[in-house]
């Protein structure tokens, strides 16, 4: 169940790569965050109860998962980083979620998991060698640092331990809209904020959906959940399949070029997940079989 669920919201988050891409053609980038923000707010805030938690703890998650790690990656493809490959970047989260755990929380790895991590590295090192107009300096290293600010977020959600997932996206919404708004006011201006509003279509619109709610309210909900069950090391390295899909997502949205160098990258991308699975399997048959002669 975890390999699925995971599966399923790697494969939706591949998706709204190309649905960020779709909606900044509308929307400007802060604007869209907030919009996105609001919308995971409400409705759900009548009808779910905040989460159990300290609000300091609670406004953490908000500021580093909203503020951090998708305002960052929404101006590294503003920026000039490709839907696709920023969704391959953002993976390195695998490595700060895993470090910061090991270094907070005395999580340990197996010797195949860091094998596993160093291929997914390697993958994601090709993406920055990738010199084809569809890479910047300044949009890899803002979507660098959001990979950072999803690994300190994915930390401070095992930090709270068993916190309602759902609540915690939803009750957490109001502190980057809150940070972003007038953040977008100043940058943006008003002017463009009511003429993208005014310029909005159905495709924007359904961008802007898809992005609230199966991508966030949805997916992180779930992510959460298996993030509070599992250690990092297990759950975290399910992202790396993540440009699989966003890669895939933006051939046939964007008509992007899978050349030789990105399908490597993605290769190399699997193999690491594999790799790190299969470790995973390893380390569990030798504790479930010493269960059962204890028990016996």
């Amino acid at each position: 169940m975890r390999i699925f669920l995971g599966l399923l919201v790697t494969a939706v988050w591949g998706l709204s790569f190309s649905m960020i891409k779709i909606a900044q053609e509308t929307f400007d980038p802060i604007f869209l965050l907030v919009l996105r923000f609001v919308l995971c707010l409400l409705p759900a805030v009548f009808f779910v109860r905040r989460p159990q938690v300290p609000l300091r703890h609670l406004a953490a998650y908000g500021f580093a998962f909203g503020v951090g790690q998708f305002g960052l990656l929404f101006f590294g493809i503003r920026a000039g980083l490709s839907p696709g490959l920023a969704s391959v970047v953002l993976q390195l989260q695998v490595f700060f979620t895993i470090l910061l755990s090991a270094l907070f929380l005395n999580e340990r790895m197996t010797r195949g998991q860091i094998a596993g991590l160093v291929l997914g590295f390697a993958g994601v090192v090709m993406v920055g060698g990738i010199a084809e107009g569809s890479v910047t300096i300044v949009g890899l290293a803002l979507v660098i640092c959001a990979a950072m600010s999803w690994g300190t977020a994915n930390l401070i959600v095992k930090k709270m331990g068993h916190a309602d997932p759902l609540a915690l996206i939803v009750w957490s919404s109001p502190v980057p809209a809150a940070i972003l708004l007038p953040c977008s006011l100043l940058v943006e201006g008003y002017a463009s904020i009511e003429s993208s509003v005014r310029g909005m279509d159905w495709t924007s619109f359904g961008a802007l959906l898809f992005i609230a709610y199966p991508t966030t309210v949805i997916g992180y909900s779930v992510w959460n959940a298996l993030l509070q069950r599992y250690e990092a090391g297990r759950v975290a390295p399910l992202t790396l399949l993540v440009p699989v899909f966003g890669l895939a997502s933006s051939m046939l949205i964007f008509d992007e070029q899978i050349t030789p160098p990105k399908a490597a990258a993605c290769g190399l991308l699997i193999l690491g997940l594999c790799v790190n699975q299969a470790s995973v399997h390893r380390k569990r048959a030798p504790a479930a079989r010493q269960v059962e002669e204890t028990v016996s």
